[in-house]
């Protein structure tokens, strides 16, 4: 099978690339050199089967890298996070810091795990698409407690239906790709309810202001909020902060509704940043235009401190 880039994540140092196809990440300088496997056996996928080797990984993976550049594997075929140090090596055992051995539906598994974000503290968020739900996991826990979602596929503002990704800011709030319902929620922390913040008419579709299987989000510098509109194929771009600093706190825009109008107002937010990217596949080129589109905003007085990870996606 011939490798292809599935997912990548960029820290200080280094660039991480998960390559699918050849079962393996490797490690780049920030210049695109110097490639080394660090997780995985070149051509040999993980078996579901084989409780016992953790040295391979499957074919779908999404990547998170901590301060410590420790590398973080959501093993999505396998219903498993694993953790590998920062002196990792291809071949190199990880250890599950997430799920089981076997997919499940239970507190202790995780079915079809997709992106991952993991705290300073080494709290993992993960996002259990095939169970419908966000799952925490705390350090050294064998057991993930249920943070959004009923376990049950629905659109209600207390469901989701197949969340593919999650980041979590210094406040606890979760920003949620909740793909089969094709938007974007935010989760306040110990809720039961999210709020909708992008793409809240219900349906998909391809306007500005719609989205269709959405598959994974990213925030820069600069407040925007880049999302993988996977079956338009496209990137859509929706103005969320005014600003974006790594460890500052910036002024920000909190979207009320979804319009392509130009409207804003301010709350207060701080997002400690990483950067990310990711795909669903193969990179080709799209047939569809990619649009720009601002969140339209009214007059709030709400204060967020939060922190999350700058991602940057690729079509």
């Amino acid at each position: 099978m011939p490798p292809w880039p599935r997912d990548i994540f960029v820290t200080k140092k280094h660039i991480y690339v998960a390559e699918s196809g050849s079962f393996r990440v490797l490690r780049l300088s920030k210049k695109g050199t110097n490639a080394v496997a660090v997780v995985g056996v070149m051509n040999e996928p993980a078996n579901v089967f084989d409780v016992t080797d953790s040295t391979k990984i499957g074919l779908e993976v999404v990547l998170f890298v901590d301060n410590n550049e420790n590398l973080y594997v959501s093993d999505t075929i396998n219903g498993k996070v694993l953790w590998f140090p920062s002196n990792s090596t291809s071949g190199f055992p990880g250890v599950i810091v997430a799920g089981s051995t076997m997919p499940g539906e239970d507190s202790s598994h995780l079915a079809f795990p997709h992106g991952i974000f993991v705290s300073e503290i080494g709290t993992i968020y993960v996002a259990d698409a095939g169970n419908n739900r966000i799952q925490r996991w705390e350090k050294g826990s064998f057991f993930g407690v249920t943070v959004a979602g009923t376990g049950k596929p629905g659109s209600n503002l207390n469901e989701l239906k197949f969340p593919t990704d999650v980041v979590v800011d210094s406040k606890g709030y979760m920003y949620i790709v909740d793909a089969q319902n094709n938007r974007v929620l935010r989760w306040q922390p110990d809720s039961v309810y999210g709020e909708c913040i992008v793409a809240c008419t219900g349906s998909f579709g391809n306007h500005p202001h719609m989205l269709k299987m959405p598959t994974s989000m990213a925030f820069d510098s600069y407040g925007s909020l880049f999302i993988v509109d996977s079956l338009n194929s496209r990137i859509q771009k929706f103005q969320i902060f005014e600003k974006f600093d790594q460890y500052t706190t910036p002024r920000a825009t909190k979207p009320t509704k979804t319009s392509a109008t130009k409207s804003t107002t301010t709350e207060t937010t701080s997002i400690t940043t990483t950067k990310k990217l990711m795909t669903t596949g193969p990179i080709t080129s799209p047939t569809t235009t990619t649009k720009t589109v601002v969140i339209g905003t009214t007059t709030s007085s709400t204060t967020t401190t939060a922190k999350s990870r700058t991602i940057i996606h690729k079509i």
